[in-house]
């Protein structure tokens, strides 16, 4: 229930809905799909003032899930989705977590995760 009302109050406008004891997202329709296939197809941000545009409104969409203790624990261009005026949406909520210290170190995507977490030799980061 703690996601219902953070999330819906957040200017990217992600609305949750409760349905019996599960929930339903839905999502506003991003028509230019995720980030990453964006930049594959050579149609990502290019110029500095897009990059920037883009990295702050992640920044506050972070700060303000941070702010009321949800972590999304796998932000990566596959889960930043793009409307057709450019603003962002992040999705796939599915590793979010409200414990602000985890010990979970294989949380994620391996193509994203620091390297010394592969390492099996090391037991304290």
């Amino acid at each position: 229930m703690i996601l219902l009302l953070v999330i819906c109050s957040h200017k990217t406008r992600n609305i949750f809905i409760e349905l019996r004891s599960d929930f339903l997202l839905i999502l506003e329709y991003c028509e230019k799909g995720d980030l990453y296939d964006l930049i594959k197809a050579g149609e990502g941000p290019k110029t500095r003032a897009e990059i920037i545009d883009i990295m702050i409104q992640l920044i506050d969409l972070i700060a303000f899930c941070h702010n009321r203790g949800i972590y999304h624990r796998d932000i990566k261009p596959e889960n930043i989705f793009i409307t057709g005026n450019n603003q962002i949406k992040l999705g796939d909520w599915g590793l979010a977590t409200t414990e602000r210290y985890c010990a979970d170190f294989d949380v994620g995507s391996d193509r994203y995760m620091a390297p010394e977490l592969f390492d099996s030799a090391q037991e304290d980061y």
